[in-house]
């Protein structure tokens, strides 16, 4: 049986293989290597982060 199948319930054993897939740990994501920024793109990522983020904020709120 494969890993990543859900067991079925019209199987027989489907209590036995349920359990042991709970049993066994979830696969690691492989780590991703971390990306070089210089010291001026990530304030640039973060200014341009920042500007979403309060455009976001006026756009939602309602006129008095």
């Amino acid at each position: 049986m494969p890993k990543d199948k859900v067991p079925d319930a019209w199987d027989d054993d489907w209590e036995a293989q349920a359990d042991r897939a709970e049993s066994e740990p979830a696969p690691e994501p492989e780590p991703q290597a971390p990306v070089s920024m210089t010291r001026a793109e990530r304030l640039a990522k973060h200014a341009e982060e920042q500007r979403k983020l309060w455009e976001s904020a006026y756009d939602t709120q309602h006129p008095l």
